[in-house]
């Protein structure tokens, strides 16, 4: 678990790069331009019907198959409530290893949305 009320985090040297030019472009402390990037993409996160935590959650390779089912536990979930908290019958989501990367696992999903569509759901 992590702290709750701060955290220390060590960036790539790319990403520290790119953070100290944009602070010096605008004028801000890292701090405040990192805790203002994450703010808008932590609140996508938060709302199920954006698409946004499902998309990520299908996009990162996972360490293990019980991380893996942990994510496709909460992209069931996130489907849910999309569709007025039921879980619709045509909801397949799978973990898979991946292929290039033996030993780490991957998510995807796709259910039949309310026009009959096909959606990718990650």
């Amino acid at each position: 678990m992590y702290a709750l009320s701060s955290m220390t985090i060590t960036l790539s040297p790319e990403n520290s790069a790119s953070l100290a030019e944009y602070c010096e472009l605008i004028a801000w402390t890292p701090e405040q331009l990192a805790n203002h990037l994450l703010a808008d993409a932590l609140d996508l996160f938060a709302d199920p019907r954006s698409g946004s935590l499902e998309g990520f959650l299908g996009s990162i390779d996972y360490p293990d198959r019980a991380t893996a089912d942990r994510a496709l536990a909460r992209v069931a979930q996130i489907v849910t409530i999309q569709f007025d908290g039921k879980l619709p019958e045509s909801f397949q989501g799978q973990v898979q290893e991946l292929e290039l990367d033996a030993g780490h696992f991957g998510v995807t999903a796709q259910v039949i949305g309310h026009h009959g569509e096909l959606l990718e759901v990650c």
